[in-house]
């Protein structure tokens, strides 16, 4: 599978997975800037747990969504056609954090709401999200995937804060890219059910 359509996956699956989270508000960051340099940190050094929590938790389900629909199109080989040995490593590790397969194919559905309570339901019994989000990357680095997500600079452009809600842009690739973050308490986030 081409990069690309691993991102156009990514960029499906986010506008469909938008879904409350359980977890408690940790992590996060003093400022959007210090968020910001935070995910570019993890991402450059592969710490997906410290870019996994540095999203809100409300839009953590999204970003794990979006990456475990990559990773089933990672699992394609020559001519988009499924590879058995991909599969089932991708099985492996969907059965390792207990997601529940049966109601992945709900979760590519055209219907917002269909997509939305299929993906809660095999997202359910998953106890450590961050370790789940870290294999699905390891997952997609070992397909050669690894570059689904990227920050190519640490440098926010246009930040503009209004209440408990910010926006602003990165480079990425030459071209400008938006990131939104959210206010959680007294912790920035960034808000992964609006990232592109």
């Amino acid at each position: 599978m081409h990069a690309t359509r691993a991102s156009q996956a990514l960029a499906l699956a986010l506008s469909l997975c938008l879904l409350p989270a359980a977890a408690a508000a940790e992590e996060g960051g003093a400022s959007p800037e210090e968020v910001f340099q935070t995910m570019k940190t993890a991402a450059d050094a592969g710490d997906w747990p410290t870019y996994f929590r540095s999203g809100s938790p409300d839009s953590r389900p999204s970003l794990l969504g979006g990456i475990l629909i990559a990773c089933t199109f990672a699992t394609m080989g020559e001519g988009f056609k499924p590879d058995p040995e991909k599969q089932k490593a991708l099985e492996a590790l969907f059965a390792e954090h207990g997601v529940d397969t049966e109601a992945l194919g709900g979760a590519v559905s055209t219907e917002p709401a269909d997509a939305k309570a299929a993906t809660a339901k095999a997202f359910a019994k998953v106890e450590d999200p961050p370790a789940f989000f870290a294999a699905m990357m390891q997952f997609l680095e070992r397909q050669g995937q690894g570059a689904v997500i990227k920050h190519d600079t640490g440098a926010l452009e246009g930040l503009t804060i209004e209440g408990g809600t910010a926006k602003a842009t990165f480079q990425r690739g030459g071209e400008a890219k938006p990131v939104h973050f959210v206010l959680v308490g007294e912790r920035w986030y960034a808000d992964f059910d609006k990232l592109k």
